[in-house]
């Protein structure tokens, strides 16, 4: 549990730049720990409200301070869905738009093929398909 809350304290000194004593924040740390944050999680956050701190024209939209991080159950919660936002939007395809052009010059489709989304249903038939071609 310490090397835990070790690596969440180690991990907004490193992305924030400061130099803070853990001993304040171990509380903080280990709410944030056992509610599932992790490192990773909240180097990502920190950098996601960094770039948008950046690009806010002179305002800050977000503060760093680990109270507004990572202060209370809430805080905690947002912090882990601007992780999984920010993963979730850098698994989404992108296409170049150049790539676009000299495909529509060749008559080929300009845009990715997207397959239809499936309903629940259909992947748990396919789960166990697959899972009765394996025993076979």
């Amino acid at each position: 549990m310490t090397d835990a809350i070790n690596a969440l304290h180690a991990a907004y000194c490193s992305t924030t730049g400061s130099e803070l004593d853990i001993r304040p924040f171990e509380r903080v740390w280990y709410d944030a720990n056992r509610l599932g944050l992790t490192p990773a999680d909240l180097i990502i956050a920190i950098s996601v409200r960094q770039k948008q701190n950046r690009s806010a024209n002179g305002s800050f939209k977000y503060s760093l301070a680990i109270k507004h991080l990572v202060g209370d159950e809430d805080r905690i919660a947002d912090t882990i869905n601007c992780a999984a936002l920010f993963r979730a939007e850098q698994r989404r395809k992108t296409f170049n738009p150049g790539k676009a052009e000299v495909l529509r010059a060749t008559g080929r489709p300009d845009a990715p093929e997207s397959k239809p989304a499936q309903s629940v249903e259909q992947i748990m038939a396919n789960i166990v398909k697959l899972k009765g071609a394996v025993n076979e």
